[in-house]
């Protein structure tokens, strides 16, 4: 190579090195943003969902009193619907890296039937339109 050549890339990698450590600064910042506001959005959402759980418990469970029986196992299987959010949204605050870009994702072996079979059944309480009543 020739030798002028190499000190003029030299020299102009020297001097864009300030910039860079600027933008790397900003990315930083940028990076621990997000992070702040992903676990922030992320525990009020858990916040608001288990707030709900509570108050769907108390009137599944009767604390509130008697309720008509299709209001108790509805308030049943919401309660079992807003665990679950509760559930994700903490799955999704413990497996983010921001700074990596990525979400931990476990992978196990399940039985699809059953999988497909339990999905069902827990869509059978959803509410329908009144015209199918």
């Amino acid at each position: 190579p020739d030798p002028h050549m190499v000190r003029s890339l030299l020299l102009d990698q020297i001097e864009r090195l300030p910039q860079l450590e600027r933008e790397n600064a900003a990315l930083q910042t940028a990076t621990q943003d997000q992070e702040k506001l992903i676990h922030k959005v992320g525990h009020e959402v858990k916040s608001y969902l288990t707030k709900s759980a509570g108050a769907l418990a108390a009137i599944a469970e009767g604390d509130l009193g008697a309720v008509p029986e299709g209001v108790q196992k509805m308030a049943g299987a919401a309660l079992k619907e807003t665990r679950k959010g509760v559930a994700t949204v903490s799955d999704i605050l413990h497996g983010a890296d921001v700074s990596k870009g990525t979400l931990a994702i476990e992978k196990k072996v399940f039985d699809l039937k059953q999988t497909v079979l339990q999905a069902a059944r827990g869509h059978q309480n959803a509410p329908r339109p009144k015209s199918q009543y």
